[in-house]
């Protein structure tokens, strides 16, 4: 029996190590292409295409119900028939989509007013949505069977053959907005539409009684993913509404280099979350106890020291003009941090099926943010949407870390440890804070920091070693 479970928990290892691999060397590629199309592109079809991808991001998560979320739990339900799930809910999926588009077609007038674009490019949006769920759901299905090879290099080829078109039409066609819309979007929805295929193959047949099971878990996070959006959108909409779109590029730098983080720990969180789900249904509570301490150590160590490197990173992303913008990276580092902590919950909350709380407390605190930042904004500037931001996520974490304990997360995670690590957290980046204003003092506080960082990291290489093993 434990000679199975180390294999589980290797294997679980490898396809964290994949997944943060891929996702970083994808979400690279779109960083580093950036600037190509930024000087290939005019200024009004850049702004044309970012609206586009805004709203190709919304339709997808409206059109397509986010059905993927349910098979992380499926894997557990329906062990042994999960190509028959996946099938099933794709066809759920596509079902839906087909809905949607079809009252678009029906006033499609006023959607083109809405959207702001022609009905070509809508048509291409509602082809992307009904198309690439099947992806999404092909990458749930392997994160769960700890089978990351196939699809981490699926997902590389196609994010390069996308960019390489895009560049390619770009350089090649008049119309650049086109040009970007068909390299992007079309290339992945011929991708998508194989994958398709290829789950109806695998599946074999549709099973309708498992739309209900999905649409529980999922639908319910709908509100949720979207009040995230706002969440992470809001700030900068209301920066250049009060403050000009000058200050929303200061602030947008150092949001961009927060994404960075987030795909890190997303990419972890993707291979954290399945191998927590097997020690949640073993009933190995010590070992997830140990586990997540050593886990959050790490993730501390790794905010602190971007805070450290703010203006270094902000230099690198958008040069000495955007200087000024370096005094937020500590205030949206710790916001990233602790929008990390509570995902902890959070993956907990999906495990038991309770997706309709989750989705009420992202709401509560994107109402917050909102709030926050229509009063402040217009009084201290654009800085203080930083503040509020940090301000929702800090809320998120006391809200799910309640909503954990009515569900026995006290049984494995220390919530006193939570908010311990949170409020050294805050005074750290109150420290950096004023160490940015000389050069002398944050060496100091670096070396410190360094040195106290070894040593904690000495005093749990026991338990961080569990981690990275995942040994019993």
């Amino acid at each position: 029996m434990k000679s199975v479970q180390e294999s589980i928990n290797k294997r679980a290892l490898k396809a964290g190590i994949w997944y943060t691999i891929c996702n970083f060397a994808i979400r690279g590629i779109n960083f580093i292409t950036t600037p190509f199309f930024t000087r290939l592109i005019s200024k009004s079809d850049y702004g044309l295409y970012s609206n586009y991808a805004s709203w190709l991001s919304l339709l997808t998560i409206l059109t397509t119900l986010d059905l993927y979320t349910s098979v992380s739990r499926a894997k557990f339900d329906y062990e042994d028939n999960l190509d028959n799930y996946i099938s099933s809910i794709q066809i759920c999926g596509t079902f839906f989509t087909g809905i949607c588009y079809c009252l678009v077609i029906l006033f499609h007038t006023t959607f083109e007013q809405i959207f702001g674009m022609e009905m070509k490019y809508i048509n291409i949006m509602f082809l992307y949505s009904l198309f690439s769920p099947s992806f999404t759901l092909l990458q749930a299905k392997h994160r769960q069977l700890l089978k990351y090879k196939i699809v981490s290099l699926m997902a590389g080829l196609s994010t390069i053959a996308s960019v390489i078109i895009s560049i390619f039409l770009v350089v090649a066609m008049e119309d650049d907005f086109e040009a970007r819309v068909l390299g992007s979007t079309v290339t992945l929805i011929i991708f998508y539409f194989f994958t398709y295929l290829y789950n109806l193959w695998k599946g074999k047949n549709i099973n309708t009684k498992y739309w209900k099971y999905a649409l529980v878990i999922a639908v319910p996070l709908i509100p949720h993913v979207l009040a995230g959006n706002i969440l992470g959108t809001s700030d900068r909409l209301m920066i250049t509404k009060f403050c000009g779109s000058e200050s929303t590029a200061l602030y947008s730098v150092v949001y961009s280099c927060s994404l960075i983080v987030m795909v890190l720990y997303n990419s972890v969180n993707q291979a954290w979350s399945p191998w927590l789900y097997e020690q949640l249904s073993a009933r190995n509570y010590k070992l997830i106890s140990k586990s997540s301490k050593a886990y959050i150590i790490l993730s501390l160590i790794a905010v602190c020291t971007i805070m450290l490197i703010g203006p270094e990173v902000v230099w690198i992303f958008g040069g000495r003009q955007y200087a000024e913008s370096s005094k937020i990276v500590p205030c949206i580092m710790l916001g990233t941090f602790y929008w990390s902590l509570y995902t902890f919950f959070v993956n907990v909350e999906i495990y038991h099926k309770k997706t309709f709380g989750i989705s009420v407390r992202t709401i509560i605190a994107a109402l917050v943010n909102l709030l926050g930042n229509y009063l402040l904004i217009p009084i201290f500037g654009w800085e203080v949407a930083a503040y509020t931001t940090l301000g929702a996520y800090f809320l998120l974490l006391i809200l799910h870390s309640f909503a954990g304990k009515n569900l026995g997360t006290d049984s494995y995670y220390s919530r006193k440890f939570f908010f311990l690590i949170a409020g050294i957290a805050f005074v750290f980046m109150l420290i950096i804070k004023v160490a940015y204003t000389d050069i002398i003092l944050r060496l100091i506080v670096s070396i410190i920091f360094v040195s106290s960082g070894a040593v904690l990291v000495y005093k749990n290489q026991n338990v961080i070693k569990i981690w990275l093993n995942r040994k019993k």
